[in-house]
């Protein structure tokens, strides 16, 4: 929009804009007689954010204006060209990071009124979507992923069955990294049904930065390691129920406290499983005689990222 100076004005070399300015009737001065678009025209700009931002024009309320810039405001980088440079994971901010779901026999409903960040620019809400959509049907004996996806522009909750070939056709395992959250594309629940299709509905963290630092103590077996039961073998598991697996290190040890020497190794992992519903490793050490009557005791602490 151009600035319109009065027709009453003389715009010049030093002066291209002439401001507007008040008459005087008791002395005889004209004020500045403004042209008609003068007026139009900021009105249709306004109206232009208004009716971008959604809202309906309204004569009786004279803060559309504010209202449009917080709405459009709160959307920003929800273009969706923009999208590719906004390489963030989905924030749930409601419920501490999970969603809230409930279940009846052979159904989950995906409850209203929650929120989360796409991208991190744009607000979402459960609310865009009315009961039957977020409702959805299940079968006995089956496991799911009740998903939510961002599909170009156009938002669906799905509910993908994993013996599905077009949902996975490579017949991967449940817990496999395929599956977890992307940036476009959210993992928000397993559900897992019965042989009387009563589901089981495990709702995962979506954060895009999550950590975890957890240490469990506890009391190790004896195993055979080369010389009887020489070994001593703890093993310990950790609860995460994330939507993406983990980067996860693992540290622990057993010990005893009597007679019996190292002998081979030392608090070795021997084993370490990492999914997005949580960690389990076994740490093992050797001594050089079978071990009978000794108090082991074995600890292990877990850190968890992404």
């Amino acid at each position: 929009m151009k600035y319109l100076p009065p027709f009453n004005s003389t715009p010049s070399i030093e002066n291209p804009e002439p401001s507007y300015f008040d008459g005087n009737p008791q002395a005889g001065q004209k004020g500045a007689v403004p042209p008609g678009k003068a007026i139009e025209h900021p009105m249709r700009e306004i109206l232009a954010v208004i009716q971008a931002a959604g809202l309906v024009p309204s004569d009786s309320d004279l803060t559309q204006l504010l209202q449009a810039i917080q709405l459009i405001a709160a959307g920003i980088g929800g273009d969706p060209n923009s999208f590719g440079y906004n390489p963030v994971f989905p924030e749930i901010i409601s419920n501490g990071g999970v969603m809230s779901l409930s279940s009846s026999v052979g159904s989950v409903v995906l409850a209203a009124a929650q929120q989360f960040i796409h991208r991190g620019g744009t607000l979402q809400n459960t609310n865009d979507f009315n009961l039957a959509a977020r409702t959805k049907s299940t079968v006995a004996n089956k496991t799911y992923h009740y998903r939510w996806r961002f599909n170009a522009g156009s938002p669906v909750l799905e509910l993908k069955d994993l013996a599905d070939l077009a949902y996975n056709p490579g017949v991967l395992p449940e817990t496999h990294w395929s599956f977890d959250s992307t940036y476009d594309d959210m993992l928000i629940a397993r559900v897992v049904t019965d042989a009387g299709n009563t589901p089981s509905v495990t709702a995962l963290f979506n954060r895009n930065r999550m950590l975890h630092d957890e240490t469990k103590n506890g009391t190790p077996i004896m195993v055979g390691t080369g010389t009887g039961n020489d070994g001593g073998q703890y093993s310990e598991s950790f609860t995460l129920n994330w939507a993406r697996s983990p980067l996860a290190t693992v540290t622990g040890f057993v010990g005893q406290a009597t007679v019996p020497l190292i002998q081979g190794w030392a608090n070795k992992l021997l084993a370490k499983t990492v999914t997005r519903y949580g960690v389990n490793a076994t740490i093992q050490t050797d001594y050089d005689r079978a071990l009978f009557g000794v108090t082991f005791f074995g600890s292990m602490t877990l850190q968890a990222q992404l």
